[in-house]
């Protein structure tokens, strides 16, 4: 479990956290997040943040998200099969 919220944070690398399950990055400045290494990945609260693009593709173990309150046009989860909400 990884936190970093409110802190308006505008960037993060998880590439090395490969076993990272969860992850709450809330109320920050992120734009861009790339979680493409984090394959274990279950849990995101990533909501009321710059968001323009989030991929999820690679997180398909990913069971619950949470992108509220962020300016995304659009997200592909088709990939993410296990998720609830």
């Amino acid at each position: 479990d990884s936190r970093v919220d409110g802190a308006q944070v505008t960037a993060i690398n998880t590439s090395a956290a490969t076993d990272l399950r969860e992850l709450n990055v809330y109320t920050n400045a992120l734009k861009t997040l790339d979680l493409s290494q984090n394959a274990n990945l279950e849990k995101l609260n990533c909501y009321n943040n710059s968001l323009e693009e989030l991929d999820l593709t690679g997180n398909k173990k990913l069971t619950r998200l949470d992108a509220k309150d962020t300016p995304l046009a659009k997200i592909d989860l088709s990939q993410n099969t296990e998720l609830d909400y």
